[in-house]
């Protein structure tokens, strides 16, 4: 994987919903940050949303992205979207022109682990806009220290797996898609921003009726915003055990989510968890 310490240029996209143009300003503060770590932005033309959510149909959409992947001298791709439409965009895309680090979270999680379920590539879990006049993003930026994650194992002693997942509400977007992962041995990694105690109850009955509980080798459970709200940790996971079996391995980190200090998980890196 290319850190982005290492990066000299990188493009800068939006997959799902269009970005409000009031939030230019912040954008470009973005760039500025970026430039302050050597890093050059190039900007797809469709950034702003003009065509109700969109910012333009989603063939355009993925057009720009795929140019992007396509341009040698582009190291990677943060998206700096969110919402609900990124995967209109998945028939359009080229999995066999992807050959770089793709960034993104929340509904790019459809995008993310369609890129790993089709290329085996890896792809970051990270919203690049939560850098912007954010002195701790920045730091670990330089240090790197953006993958460091801290973590508890609330149910088994260790475990070893390929992580796949993200946002539960976005991941089962992709459910009897053929951009779905293979699940069979991984370690799945969920998050939520909304999401009160009935959606969550929705999510986990689905995963569980679709078998997927039954074939990972451990589930990682990350910030549920909403959620949190209103209820604390034990009862999340109380609400979890109801949907996997006894023996499955949990892990718990608040390093991940949809906080603005929030860090990287990458799709299709092997992790290691122990206590």
């Amino acid at each position: 994987m290319q850190v982005i310490l290492y990066m000299k240029k990188v493009g800068i996209v939006c997959c799902s919903n269009g970005i409000d143009i009031k939030q230019k300003d912040s954008l470009m503060q973005l760039e500025m940050q970026l430039n302050e770590l050597k890093i050059k932005v190039i900007w797809s033309p469709y950034i702003y949303k003009k065509e109700g959510v969109r910012a333009i149909d989603a063939r355009k959409r993925a057009d720009v992205l795929m140019t992007f992947f396509q341009d040698d001298s582009i190291d990677a791709i943060f998206d700096i979207s969110g919402g609900d439409i990124a995967n209109e965009i998945l028939e359009y895309l080229d999995f066999h022109q992807i050959t770089k680090m793709f960034w993104g979270y929340s509904d790019l999680t459809t995008i993310l682990n369609a890129i790993y379920s089709q290329t085996q590539k890896q792809t970051v879990l990270f919203q690049i806009r939560h850098i912007i006049d954010n002195d701790i993003q920045m730091l670990r930026l330089k240090n790197q220290s953006l993958f460091d994650i801290d973590y508890q194992m609330i149910q088994g002693e260790n475990v070893k797996g390929i992580v796949i997942g993200g946002n539960i509400r976005c991941f089962l977007k992709l459910a009897g898609t053929m951009y779905f992962p293979n699940v069979k041995d991984k370690l799945l990694f969920l998050e939520a921003y909304s999401g009160n105690e009935a959606k969550l109850i929705t999510y986990f009955s689905q995963l569980k009726q679709m078998k997927v509980f039954d074939k990972i080798q451990g589930l990682i459970l990350g910030t549920y915003t909403e959620y949190f709200q209103n209820h604390e940790l034990i009862d999340l996971i109380e609400l979890v055990k109801r949907y996997i079996p006894n023996d499955l391995p949990i892990i718990y980190t608040k390093d991940i989510g949809h906080d603005k200090n929030a860090k990287a998980i990458i799709i299709g890196k092997e992790y290691l968890f122990k206590k």
